[in-house]
């Protein structure tokens, strides 16, 4: 036991390192995310002194600090939480799904908790959403598969979905049903679909009331909408009933 739990770390460190460091990548290579050339996003060190086991230590080091934060533009910030360095280890290292660990960063990192606190952040992430080109961004993001799953992750949020006009919401909708068909056509092997779910479902939950009547007939999708941990059978029952 003691053997199999040395291998796992020999292998797993290095990879955690690697996703740290990748994830701060010079800010010369554009990303799709980078919405605007020159913007006042933070640019994160990478502490290659620190053991990315002791979690604690490394999210100090990687906080924004608040004078910056508060200064920042929403779109300096919006790419900042993108290029937040723990976002995907956070997520893989999750003992139990993606969601949870998702829901460590939004707990542990500053940059998360200001997005959600400023009213413009909705609709500047909505645009951003709307914009997304698939190609691009497997072409350009080494970290595509899960800082897309991050992305839709933030979208899904109450304080966006809420700072969203109806309409809003619905051109939302619309893309999420799209980005699954297309996902599940082209990108099977590249994307999730369960994020972009979790918006719709969260959207119909809001707004739809024929959605509201039919999920008190299962007990699945009120665990889907509060933890966004999805099981097959859910799946296929909500697929059925949301893309139409």
């Amino acid at each position: 036991m003691r053997k199999l739990k040395f291998i796992f770390f020999v292998l797993i460190i290095p990879i955690i390192i690697l996703i740290i460091a990748n994830a701060a990548i010079a800010y010369d290579n554009r990303f799709w995310f980078q919405i605007k050339t020159g913007t006042d996003a933070y640019k994160y060190s990478i502490y290659e002194g620190t053991d990315p086991i002791k979690y604690d230590k490394t999210i100090k080091l990687y906080q924004i600090p608040q004078d910056e934060l508060k200064k920042m533009s929403t779109d300096g910030l919006i790419e900042s939480c993108f290029n937040y360095p723990l976002f995907a280890a956070d997520m893989i290292f999750s003992n139990n799904s993606t969601y949870e660990g998702f829901q460590k960063t939004r707990k542990q990192f500053n940059g998360l908790q200001e997005i959600f606190k400023r009213n413009d952040s909705a609709s500047k992430l909505l645009e951003l959403y709307i914009s997304i080109d698939f190609e691009k961004v497997i072409s350009t993001d080494p970290y595509y598969i899960f800082r897309i799953k991050y992305f839709e992750y933030i979208l899904s949020q109450k304080e966006i979905l809420e700072n969203l006009t109806l309409q809003e919401r619905k051109g939302l909708n619309k893309k999420c049903i799209e980005n699954i068909k297309l996902k599940m056509k082209d990108y099977s092997d590249s994307f999730f679909i369960d994020s972009t779910l979790l918006i719709l479902v969260r959207i119909a939950n809001m707004d739809d009331a024929e959605f509201i009547e039919y999920k008190k007939s299962t007990q699945t999708i009120d665990g889907f909408i509060e933890n966004g941990l999805l099981e097959y059978a859910a799946e296929n029952e909500l697929m059925q009933f949301i893309i139409k």
